[in-house]
C-alpha cells in the first residue's frame, strides 16, 4: 500500500500541521496503529541547505545532519541534507522493523561507491556506428570507382557507366 505523490501533496496542503499532529496522536492513542495498516513505512526527505559556510559567535559550522521521527508503522526515516557543497544521508530506524541499520547504511554506501565508479571511470571513446558505416562506404566507393573505370575502358561507346549503388 503506497500513497501517491499527488495524494500526499494534496493532504499536506489541506491539513495544517497542528491538526495533522493531533490526528496522529489520536490515531496512535486509540490503538488504531494495530488495526489499520500504515499508509507508508519509510520517509526519505531532501532538505537543501546553504552552499556557504555558516558561523555562530565566530565558530564555523562544520557539517549538518538530519534527523526525523520514527513512529508506530514508520520504521525508517532517511534525511538527505546539504550544506556548504556536501550532502549527508542519515538513517533513523526502528530496531523492530530494521534490526541492523548499520548494515543498511553499508549497502547504501557500497551502492553509492559503485555508482560513482561507474560514472567517473575514464572510458576510451568508441567509434560510433555511423562513423564505421561511413568508413565502410568510402572503401566500398573506392572499389566501385575502380570497377567503373575498368568498365568505362571496355565501354564500346566511350561513356562512363553509372557506379553501382
Amino acid at each position: 500500500h503506497t500513497m501517491g505523490p499527488d495524494l500526499a501533496a494534496d493532504a499536506a496542503e489541506f491539513l495544517p500541521s497542528t491538526f495533522s499532529g493531533l490526528l496522529a496522536r489520536t490515531f496512535i492513542g486509540a490503538g488504531m496503529v494495530d488495526r489499520v495498516p500504515p499508509l507508508f513505512n519509510m520517509v526519505i526527505t531532501n532538505v537543501p541547505g546553504v552552499n556557504v559556510p555558516l558561523y555562530s559567535m565566530g565558530s564555523r559550522m562544520v557539517s549538518s545532519y538530519g534527523l526525523g521521527p520514527v513512529a508506530p508503522g514508520l520504521g525508517l526515516f532517511q534525511p538527505v541534507v546539504s550544506y556548504n557543497g556536501k550532502i549527508s544521508l542519515g538513517v533513523v530506524a526502528d530496531r523492530q522493523m530494521m534490526p541492523d541499520p548499520a548494515f543498511y547504511m553499508e549497502c547504501i554506501t557500497d551502492s553509492f561507491n559503485e555508482l560513482m565508479a561507474a560514472t567517473t571511470a575514464e572510458k576510451r571513446p568508441a567509434a560510433s556506428k555511423s562513423a564505421k558505416k561511413k568508413s565502410a562506404s568510402k572503401s566500398g566507393a573506392k572499389k566501385s570507382g575502380k570497377k567503373a573505370k575498368k568498365r568505362s575502358s571496355t565501354s564500346q561507346n566511350g561513356a562512363t557507366p553509372p557506379a553501382p549503388p
